[in-house]
């Protein structure tokens, strides 16, 4: 039964990209985030190409039924496209270990590249927020049943909280620090959803579903026992903080949770966390320093970099049964692009980030112009904190080519674009704009506040 329903979630975003061409890159994005082959049993549906295949569709869908109104193409995609070029030119002339660096290549340009493309499918309110939706519950199965299995268990370090064996999708976040950043990443994408979503129903159930989700998604992170989960949290209050109106409120809130939690926290988990302010405690935040200084100095002498997976031959891993040792992994995503795609890889990567934060920016200022995208803003501000939030967590683990990233650099594309549609038709006429367009405005009658302004 399992395999059936998933099959057809599969097939049901084909057949309604058929009407909506939009729905196939939504399909994408599901495929990309929930990783059906990972859930269903062995079978056909196993064997099938995925994602291959809905991307296959999504473009096609576009170029064929779907080609109106389509986004300028912005200096953002343009760095996407030769991001993508970079990291096949190292991969197929340089690669240290190339059987594994072309294994990591194909996942990480589809990833790029999609992510180009996704501006170009996803343009109205109701497209941005169908791409959240089903980016969100595509994503929470990787810890919904983690933080049902800590509530009613308890966590603990290295376990596997989620539902594969091996963890799901390309980019495993099976139990760890990855799990713990990206669960707590979507925090500030479920409250936007809460306060603005036109799709779902705004009632008592619906915000009951996203509060629970957000206190799952806590718990799976809180539950892997890692320290990245800690500093994220603090992180994630820190950047509520920043941007609540009650600031002494707010301050008095957050410092009367920590009481709470050290209380009802269990003692093996304090103990892990109390590791935190001495990096020589254990060997794994002692072996972060030594590849980090492993790469810097690699890529000095190696500026253009490695390739995908050079950290194979740093030799700073365990030992196997033949004596030879292991290659220790980044744990850190500038240090995995340097040490991976070099000095101009790593140029590219922060031009990503930096005018991913200047599009949101830009879009939250010129949106605050017309009271009827107020959400905009919102999301806005969303979206830059959940990329704080992954770079806090990608500090201490490699999430540098993991689709998320991307998926809000995609979407600060979008944003940007859909502000700017709105912003020049309000010009040409003082009357609401029609269609997508007046699906923008704001609530007036929603009692909630907007919950960075709470």
């Amino acid at each position: 039964m399992r395999s059936l329903f998933v099959a057809f979630c599969y097939f049901s975003f084909l057949a309604v990209g058929i009407v909506a061409p939009s729905a196939f890159t939504l399909g994408y994005v599901w495929v990309d985030s929930f990783f059906p082959q990972a859930i269903a049993f062995e079978g056909l549906f196993n064997q099938l190409p995925l994602s291959m295949i809905m991307a296959i569709a999504a473009l096609g869908g576009y170029l064929l039924l779907d080609r109106r109104d389509p986004p300028r193409i912005c200096f953002m995609i343009v760095l996407l496209v030769l991001f993508a070029a970079w990291a096949t030119i190292s991969t197929f002339l340089w690669a240290v270990v190339p059987a594994l660096a072309f294994v990591k290549w194909n996942s990480v340009v589809k990833t790029l590249l999609f992510a180009a493309f996704i501006p170009l499918a996803i343009r109205s309110r109701v497209q941005i927020e169908a791409f959240l939706q089903i980016w969100l519950f595509g994503f929470a199965i990787n810890f919904l049943p983690g933080g049902l299995k800590v509530l009613v268990s308890g966590g603990g370090y290295d376990r596997n909280l989620g539902i594969s064996p091996s963890g799901i999708g390309a980019f495993q976040v099976a139990g760890d620090a990855r799990l713990a950043t990206l669960a707590l990443m979507f925090v500030p994408i479920m409250l936007f959803l809460w306060q603005h979503s036109k799709i779902l129903p705004v009632n008592w159930l619906t915000s009951a579903m996203y509060f629970t989700m957000i206190a799952l998604a806590a718990s799976s992170a809180f539950g892997t026992y890692e320290r990245t989960a800690l500093i994220v949290a603090a992180v994630l209050a820190a950047l509520f903080w920043l941007k609540s109106r009650r600031k002494i409120l707010t301050a008095i809130a957050l410092a009367a949770a920590i009481p709470i939690g050290v209380f009802v926290a269990p003692t093996d988990w304090l103990d892990r966390m109390a590791t935190i302010t001495d990096p020589h405690h254990e060997t794994s935040a002692e072996h972060r320093l030594d590849v980090w200084s492993w790469t810097f100095n690699y890529a000095l002498e190696h500026p253009l970099g490695g390739g995908f997976e050079v950290y194979q031959i740093d030799q700073l891993g365990a030992a196997d049964a033949a004596g030879h040792r292991q290659g220790m992994a980044y744990h850190n995503d500038f240090f995995e692009v340097l040490g991976e795609l070099g000095w101009l890889g790593l140029v590219m990567f922060i031009g990503l980030i930096a005018t991913s934060i200047l599009y949101l920016r830009g879009a939250a200022r010129r949106a605050r112009r017309l009271p009827h995208l107020a959400w905009c803003s919102d999301l806005a501000a969303a979206l830059q904190m959940a990329l704080v939030l992954q770079l806090t967590g990608g500090s201490f683990v490699a999430l540098a080519f993991h689709p998320p990233l991307y998926m809000i650099f995609a979407l600060s594309i979008s944003l940007r674009e859909y502000v700017y549609r709105v912003e020049k038709a309000s010009q040409r006429t003082t009357i609401p704009v029609s269609g997508f367009a007046t699906s923008g405005f704001a609530r007036a009658a929603d009692p909630r506040p907007r919950f960075w302004k709470a």
